[in-house]
């Protein structure tokens, strides 16, 4: 007879093998479906019935290669338009999501992002079926950002009311945690890094850093969202304003999104054939590997995937102090540069010019930073995260590993 816990089957090592419903906005870019696939991978391969539910996108459309053991269901599957975003799309997005759990019955959620957590803390109710809600960024940069009074007050509440309907929050940093303990009331929340997988996996792209690069220029690189908190715009404007001091330099920005267009807009003529808006690609290895320098200009994050992932290629990097993540992962000076969040284009300008100028310091930066590769390797996070998800769906019934885990 097999070992139970709870009414679950333990598998060898002592866990409970546990269907897994993991719900995220989408798989095409950004590095929420980048963890939330990395989870649903390890889950499976340690035995749980794992299954995959973006909320937006379309079968065969995936920025990431996707592991088999996890099944995937697209929201919009469930009828022939893509979900869309107004009030009508999102009341579909909540009856297909009732309707799944009502089919599926999981033992546990795990949502990512605001509206996924919504999402999934609405659709839940009723079902006993617990839900894990995950943070990825400082969500009071997100809200303060908002010059409306009336939104910021708005927002917070949204946050107050969907984080304190989940059984558990995890958030990716100290600073993120302590705020939504401070300001929704969770009642168990714990903080998880990303990890960073070196190689990353790519899939086919159109463009190639030999494409653009000519033998002996020099590239400069962002990746991520085409969005204002983004800050591309430093970028363009840096190097247009140091061009002839970094007369061998490329900057490619890597992504998609809205701002787009407002970026190109900011390239000078003179500049057209040394700044390169591609857009997403999935050949981010072969970029990194190219790249010389990679600046992070956000105005807020969570735990940048993309400055790991520089990292670990040993490209020398820049990032502002910003809330919350940069600075628990560069040391000033060692493993990269942190610049002061202000004066923010007079401080890169110099930062650019000083490793444009500085090959020996390009190197010895790029080196250190390697050691990403041991100190966030992914399985020491992502054990954290089954371990979590196992204590929520056995209602701290500690098994395995779970039993040297404790909440607050």
């Amino acid at each position: 007879m097999a070992r139970k816990v709870g009414g679950f089957e333990l598998c060898e090592t002592g866990f409970c093998i546990l269907k897994v419903l993991i719900v995220v906005n989408s798989l095409t870019t950004g590095g929420a479906g980048r963890q939330a696939t990395a989870l649903a991978g390890y889950l499976a391969r340690h035995g749980d019935t794992v299954s995959m539910v973006p909320v937006n996108g379309s079968a065969g459309k995936n920025a990431y290669p996707f592991p088999p053991e996890v099944s995937l269901r697209y929201l919009s599957d469930w009828q022939e338009q893509e979900t869309s975003q107004n009030l009508v799309g999102r009341l579909l997005n909540f009856l297909r999501m009732r309707r799944l759990l009502v089919e599926h019955r999981p033992d546990v959620i795990v949502a990512l992002l605001p509206y996924g957590v919504s999402l999934a803390v609405v659709s839940a109710v009723g079902l006993k079926i617990p839900v894990l809600a995950c943070e990825r960024n400082y969500p009071a940069a997100r809200i303060q950002r908002d010059s409306n009074p009336i939104r910021r007050m708005a927002l917070a509440g949204v946050y107050r009311f969907i984080f304190r309907q989940a059984q558990a929050v995890t958030a990716q940093t100290e600073e993120a945690a302590r705020w939504l303990a401070q300001h929704t009331g969770v009642r168990t929340i714990e903080t998880i890094p990303n990890g960073v997988r070196w190689p990353l996996p790519e899939s086919s792209a159109d463009l190639e850093p030999s494409d653009i690069l000519k033998e002996g220029q020099k590239l400069l690189l962002g990746v991520g969202r085409l969005v204002r908190e983004k800050r591309f715009s430093l970028l363009v404007q840096a190097l247009c304003e140091n061009s002839q001091a970094m007369g061998d330099w490329h900057l490619v920005i890597l992504g998609s999104g809205p701002e787009q267009e407002a970026i190109q807009q900011l390239i000078s003529a003179e500049m057209q054939d040394r700044i390169h808006l591609p857009g997403a690609l999935g050949n981010l290895a072969r970029w990194y590997e190219a790249a010389d320098v990679f600046v992070l200009a956000s105005e807020y994050e969570g735990y940048p995937n993309v400055l790991l992932e520089a990292m670990s290629y040993g490209v020398a990097c820049i990032s502002f102090d910003i809330k919350s993540g940069p600075s628990s992962i560069i040391k000033n000076g060692t493993n990269g540069l942190l610049l002061k969040d202000d004066n923010h284009l007079s401080a890169l300008k110099s930062a650019l010019l000083q490793l444009a100028q500085d090959e020996s310091l390009r190197q010895r930066l790029g080196t250190a930073a390697l050691d990403v590769r041991t100190s966030h390797e992914p399985e020491k996070f992502l054990s954290r995260w089954r371990d979590l998800v196992q204590w929520l769906a056995t209602r701290g019934q500690r098994v395995g590993t779970v039993q040297n885990q404790t909440k607050s």
